[in-house]
Formats: structure tokens, C-alpha cells, sequence
């Protein structure tokens, strides 16, 4: 890998005229007095002897230096991936990702397009207080509005462009704009350290450049069947090539090329009638790497070009699931039967099922240790349950033995029923509060790809909510420091924990040192939704195991329309009594929900034939059909949960009051 010194920020690659050596190639308002666009011109010469092979263009004056040979690409600080990465320095065209060639170089203010390339600085970064870790916040309003601002555009601009050319439904066009949509919800509404909010300013970018990149590449060959060649568009990376015939085609693009010939002794090969200039070096790149262990090591080519797509996932640890199998469709009738207790806010026993009990399925001894979770918890501050969503947990086939503890699934968010365990409503509300605090953290945590949130046991986070009421401050700082390393201590370094979880925290719209008893209904509200979210995302991955990142992205994007704003990771915003969800009242305003739920459930295997033949429910349906569908639907994903995971799954609740 080649390394070149400079300021540990993204900044300016210099190429220079032949003549004074300080133009900027990454920067877009170069135009070379002599494009050189005629066949079999070559408008400047340069010679690696040590590498023995001349470099010539017939486009541009300039030449980079050729990042050629084995290479190894690491993740920089500022999020790029240094000389080797196609959006910071010209590679190797590869045809298989030809569009990398027409990535646009940086672009200075006041173009409308120069926000994407901000640099979040130290002073951008916004602490968030009264969270168990130090060092967590967002970035100021003045970088991430600028840059959803860009992602709105650029969302705009794919589909205009795909009901043009409806064959780039299917390319990567689509998993780069969804990328790009991803990061800008993550800087908006997700809690993180100042280095991930850097990579991902980066992420951003780097997609909205590829995404443009391969626009524009295709409207340019587009073009080039009605035409022989276009000018050279000098506001583009360009590409190198030992071909030909890839070069003539770049430069009849009007995509700026160099022809790199590896025929030896170079300088007699070379043309004697351009001018010989010197090779550009790539300075200012960060060369601070943050990972380890390199992404690719190898010859440059595909390889290594796509491992800086970066189509991995995200949430990894969300796939990691122990003792998968397959679904069994079988369903067995009879069993006992159970009281549904009501509680404070409950709704009435006639809304939860068709009479005051429902029909169990066969449950096994080994399933009866504690408390069945396949039955709402009982707590004045629990959300009602929707009446299909809790007959179908009724009726889970149980009869089996239990599967041992180790292949049982984690659970990714705390159980609502451990929240509120403790009957002390006091303390219950110590619990909730401490949720609160740690909530921020927890999703930050989910999002990194170890193995730390499938580690945390419930008498961990028992502990943890808890917090310690000892009166003496030395003990309660050391053991709360403790209980935070418990939970966040394969994250967090000893420095970071903030054992006192000083001053209030933000949560949604409030501001809170301590909760009120009226929010702590749509806290445990929230606590479902996320829960669902996250257990739905792990398993459609074990009932669709995806073969490539880009799928997952796909599927990711899918998950996302069930839910408001298309939020799959976290809940943006609080829901208005009146909104449309799984989680409304009213059935019709469950419909637009249950067909996006649907439609992933139907790609599941086992999908029982009445929900594959169902048709989506519209306005005009009744609330009897949407209740039939939304049954079918329900005793399908809690079926499929409980034989992948071996529990109980989190369901939707209804939305309570709370304002």
C-alpha cells in the first residue's frame, strides 16, 4: 500500500500543470488548456523506470501516479481508504465497475454540491449529557442539514433517472442511494462517537459519489452511440489501463484516461512528440488507519475496487443468531386455556380475543420456568396488546421440549417486562429512567459488528437498571462503574464510563433528570417498537440468508417500509395518537403496515398458502378482512420467531396516549 504524508484530514490531491507543479486535480475547476481529444494523440508522457513503463494520455495534461501491483486497503480516520480508493485518486479501470472511472472530483463553495465534501471538525460535535459514556453526541445542524439536503436531491435525481432507464432498478445504482438515505438518517437521529460520525460524513459522500458516478458514466456511453466522442470532462477521477482499447473508449467518453504500457526498456517505447512531465503525487490523504486488518490485500483490479464499495452490513451481530432450523408448518390444536388479566390501560377482554379466554396450544414442562412470555406481561404502564398479535402468542405450539439455553436467541433490547419488574414503583421507575439513559448507547453498541450485545445477560442489565441506592458515594460511584464496564465494557474504555450519569438526558422532544409516571407508558411503547425492529431484522436474515452485502441492503430497505419514516434501526420520532402503523388503534390505520409487513413474510419459507394468495388490503376493506389478515400475518412471524429462536418474540403494542 503506498503511503504519502500530509494533514490527517481530506483535503486537496494536487496534480499539477507541467509547467508549475500546483494545480489541483481533486478539485473540479481544472480545465487543461488542451484536451487532446483526437485518435491516437497523446498529450503528455511520463516514465517509471524503477517500475519500468510509460504512462501517456490523450486527454489531459497531467499524469497521477499509477497505483498499481499488490496493494491493501485499511479504513482512514476520515472515513476514505487513502491512495487506493477510487473517490480520493485515479485506479485502474476495471469493466466490471466501469462507472468508478467517472467519480467527480471535490467541488469548492459556493457550488451547491460542495457540502457533501465538509470535514466535520471537533467543534461540529454536539455531547449529548446524562448518558452512562463520555464522548457520545451528534454533529451540529450546520453540516447535517446541508448534507440531507444533498440526500433528498440525490433520492430525487435516482428515481427520475430509473423511470428513464427502468433496467438500473436492478444495478448498483439503487444500493448506493439507499446508502447514502441510511447514513443521513443515522447523523440526524443516532447517538455516536465524533470518529463514526467522521466515517460516516464519509459513508455519505463516498455513496452520493458512486451513485452520481454511475449516472452519469451510462449517460455518457448512452450519448456515445449517436456521437463519436465528447470533450473531456475534466471535473472527473478518470482511470487508468494496460488496454487499448479501454483507453480509447474512456477518452471517446471524454473520461480522462492514462495508457499505462508495460513494454520494456520503457523510454524506447515511449512517443518522442508529447511533452514528458512528472508524475503527480497524491498528497493530503489521511494516513491515520483505524482498523486493524486490511478489507482486501492484492493485486489492484475488482477486488480491491469493490472492497471500497463498502456493501457490507450493518448491525452484524443482529445476524449472528445461534441454532437456526427450519420452520415447521404443522399446526396442533387443543391445549389449555388462560386468562388474560386485564391491566390499568388495558383494553376490554372482549377486544383480545373472541370470548375471556384463549385457546393454548400444548405447552411442554420444560417451557414452564418463570414467567410465560407468551402472555403479556401485567403492569399499569404496559401498552395494550393488539388483540391478533396476542392470540397468536396464545397459540404457539409449545408441546416440544424446550431448546437448551445456549441456542435460545438473545434478546438485542431488554425485555419491557424486565423494565418493569420491580413492583416498587419507585424503583420501576429508576428502571425506566436508566433504559432511558442507556438507550442512546445501546444503539450505538448494536450497530458495531462484534459480538458484545449478545453477551449481556438480564441479570446484567437487572443490575444495571437498578443502578445502586447505597448512600456512600465512593461505593455507589465504583459499583455503578461497574455495572455501566458490565454492559458497555466491550466498547468503552475505563475513561469513558460515567458512572454518576450526570444531568438530564434527551429523549425524543423531552429533556428528563428523572421520568414522570405519565411518560412511562410510550417509553415501554418505544421499547416494543425497537425490540420488534431489531428481532424482525434477525429473523428475516435467518429465513432469507442473503448471498451478497448489496441483498442485505435490499432486504434492510424492505424491513424499513413497515415502519414510520422507514426507520428500521430506532424510533425518530414519537407517533402522533392518529398515526398509521402496526401499532394503531383503529385497523385501517394498520393497513399500509400489515401489506409492507406482508410483503416481506411471503419471501420467508413456509409461508402458508392463504397469506401468499392474499391480496394487499386497501381503504375499503373491512375491519373484520384487515383483523383476518393481520392474524394471518401475526401467527406467522410468531411461529417462525419461536421455532428459529426458541422464544417468545417482542410484538407490537398499541400507541397509549401521551399527550
Amino acid at each position: 500500500m503506498f503511503h504519502f504524508s500530509g494533514v490527517r484530514s481530506l483535503s486537496e490531491v494536487v496534480i499539477p500543470r507541467p509547467e508549475d507543479h500546483t494545480t489541483p486535480l481533486w478539485h473540479a475547476d481544472y480545465h487543461p488548456e488542451d484536451n487532446g481529444t483526437q485518435s491516437g494523440s497523446w498529450v503528455v508522457t511520463a516514465y517509471d523506470d524503477a517500475r519500468g513503463f510509460v504512462v501517456t494520455s490523450p486527454n489531459v495534461m497531467y499524469i497521477p501516479e499509477i497505483i498499481s501491483g499488490r496493494v491493501s486497503v485499511f479504513l482512514h480516520a476520515d472515513g476514505t481508504y487513502g491512495s487506493v480508493d477510487p473517490v480520493s485518486w485515479p485506479q485502474v479501470f476495471a469493466p466490471q465497475l466501469p462507472y468508478l472511472a467517472a467519480i467527480s472530483k471535490q467541488t469548492r463553495s459556493p457550488h451547491p454540491q460542495a457540502p457533501v465534501w465538509t470535514l466535520p471538525l471537533p467543534g461540529h460535535f454536539v455531547p449529548v449529557t446524562g448518558v452512562p459514556a463520555r464522548n457520545f453526541g451528534l454533529l451540529h445542524d450546520d453540516i447535517v442539514y446541508p448534507l440531507e439536503a444533498v440526500a433528498r436531491q440525490l433520492r430525487s435525481e435516482v428515481q427520475d433517472y430509473i423511470l428513464s432507464h427502468p433496467s438500473a432498478r436492478d444495478s448498483p445504482l439503487v444500493e448506493h442511494e439507499l446508502i447514502v438515505q441510511q447514513a443521513s438518517v443515522r447523523l440526524r437521529h443516532m447517538v455516536a462517537t465524533f470518529r463514526d460520525h467522521v466515517v460516516e460524513v464519509a459513508t455519505l459522500r463516498r455513496h452520493w459519489q458512486l451513485a452520481k458516478a454511475y449516472m452519469r458514466y451510462f449517460d455518457l456511453a448512452t450519448a456515445h452511440r449517436t456521437q463519436l466522442s465528447s470533450a473531456t470532462d475534466c471535473s472527473l477521477m478518470g482511470a487508468w489501463s494496460t488496454h487499448p482499447g479501454e483507453v480509447d473508449h474512456l477518452r471517446r467518453l471524454g473520461i480522462p484516461v492514462w495508457f499505462v504500457d508495460t513494454s520494456l526498456p520503457a523510454r524506447h517505447h515511449g512517443p518522442s512528440s508529447c511533452p514528458q512531465v512528472k508524475f503527480t503525487r497524491a498528497l493530503g490523504l489521511c494516513t491515520s488507519i483505524l482498523a486493524d486488518s486490511p478489507l482486501y490485500q492484492g493485486i489492484v483490479g475488482p477486488g480491491h475496487l469493490s472492497s471500497t464499495l463498502r456493501f457490507w452490513t450493518t448491525f452484524q451481530e443482529i445476524s449472528r443468531v445461534p441454532g437456526t432450523q427450519l420452520v415447521s408448518q404443522n399446526n396442533r390444536s387443543g391445549g389449555s386455556t388462560v386468562a388474560i388479566q386485564p391491566r390499568g390501560n388495558a383494553v376490554p377482554l372482549s377486544d383480545v380475543s373472541d370470548g375471556a379466554t384463549l385457546t393454548l396450544a400444548p405447552v411442554h414442562p420444560s417451557h414452564k420456568r418463570g414467567r410465560d412470555k407468551f402472555v403479556d406481561f401485567d403492569h399499569a404502564w404496559m401498552p395494550c396488546p393488539l388483540p391478533c398479535w396476542c392470540r397468536a402468542l396464545a397459540q404457539v405450539d409449545r408441546s416440544a421440549v424446550a431448546r437448551r439455553p445456549e441456542l435460545v436467541w438473545p434478546y438485542w433490547i431488554p425485555e419491557p417486562a424486565l423494565i418493569l419488574g420491580p413492583q416498587d414503583a419507585v424503583r420501576a421507575r429508576r428502571y425506566v429512567m436508566n433504559w432511558v439513559r442507556a438507550r442512546p448507547i445501546w444503539l450505538w453498541l448494536l450497530r458495531r459488528g462484534d459480538q458484545a450485545a449478545v453477551t449481556v445477560t438480564t441479570q446484567m442489565w437487572r443490575s444495571y437498571l437498578n443502578g445502586v441506592p447505597e448512600p456512600s458515594l465512593a461505593t455507589k460511584s465504583g459499583r455503578r462503574a461497574m455495572e455501566i464496564k458490565q454492559i458497555f465494557g466491550a466498547v468503552l474504555a475505563q475513561e469513558e464510563v460515567e458512572p454518576h450519569d450526570a444531568g438530564g438526558v434527551q429523549w425524543h422532544q423531552y429533556h428528563l433528570s428523572d421520568v414522570p409516571e405519565d411518560l412511562c407508558p410510550i417509553i415501554i411503547w418505544e421499547v416494543h417498537e425497537l425490540a420488534f425492529r431489531y428481532e424482525l431484522l434477525a429473523l428475516d436474515r435467518a429465513c432469507r440468508p442473503a448471498r451478497t452485502p448489496a441483498e442485505d441492503l435490499r432486504r434492510e430497505d424492505l424491513l424499513a417500509r413497515v415502519f414510520p419514516s422507514q426507520a428500521l434501526w430506532s424510533v425518530i420520532s414519537l407517533p402522533p395518537p392518529d398515526s398509521v402503523g402496526l401499532f394503531a388503534r383503529v385497523p385501517h390505520r394498520r393497513i399500509a403496515a400489515l401489506n409492507a409487513l406482508r410483503e416481506v413474510l411471503i419471501g420467508w419459507p413456509g409461508c402458508p398458502d392463504a397469506l401468499l394468495q392474499e391480496t394487499p388490503l386497501t381503504g375499503t376493506d373491512t375491519a373484520d378482512r384487515i383483523e383476518v389478515v393481520e392474524s394471518r400475518i401475526a401467527r406467522f412471524y410468531v411461529n417462525s420467531f419461536f421455532h428459529h429462536a426458541g422464544r417468545a418474540p417482542i410484538v407490537p403494542h398499541m400507541l397509549p396516549s401521551w399527550r
